[in-house]
C-alpha cells in the first residue's frame, strides 16, 4: 500500500513539475552516438643526423684465438679477432695447428675459422 502511494506522489508531483504541451505529439528520439573529431597526430621527427653507413667489414675470430691472419702474399695482417676492412684471400695460422686458406668478401658479418690441431708425424724405425 506505501509503494502505491509513493508511486501516485511521485507522478502527482511530475506532472505538476512538467505540464504538457497541447498539441505536442511525441515520438522516439535515437540518441545518436557522439562523434569524436580527431585530427591526425603531429609526428615530430627528432632532430638527429645519421652518419653515412661505414664501409663493410668482417669480424674474423679463430678458435684457438691468437691465430696470425697473413693476405695471400703473405704480409701480417693482424691477430685473430680483428676486423677486416678489405676483401680476398688470408691465410690464418698458429703454432701447432694446421693453418686455414680462406676467401673473404666484405658484407658485414662475422666468421670463425676453427683451425685444426697438427698431427705429429710417426717416424719408423
Amino acid at each position: 500500500m506505501a509503494i502505491t502511494l509513493s508511486l501516485i506522489s511521485f507522478a502527482a508531483t511530475f506532472a505538476l513539475l512538467n505540464p504538457s504541451v497541447v498539441g505536442a505529439a511525441t515520438r522516439a528520439v535515437l540518441e545518436r552516438p557522439a562523434v569524436e573529431h580527431r585530427s591526425a597526430p603531429t609526428v615530430i621527427a627528432p632532430f638527429v643526423e645519421s652518419a653515412p653507413p661505414g664501409p663493410p667489414t668482417v669480424r674474423l675470430s679463430s678458435e684457438p684465438t691468437g691465430a696470425r691472419v697473413r693476405d695471400s702474399l703473405g704480409r701480417a695482417i693482424g691477430t685473430t679477432p680483428t676486423q677486416l676492412h678489405t676483401d680476398g684471400d688470408l691465410v690464418i695460422q698458429h703454432d701447432g695447428y694446421q693453418e686455414k686458406h680462406l676467401s673473404l668478401t666484405l658484407r658485414g658479418q662475422s666468421v670463425l675459422v676453427v683451425l685444426a690441431r697438427d698431427i705429429p708425424e710417426i717416424q719408423n724405425p
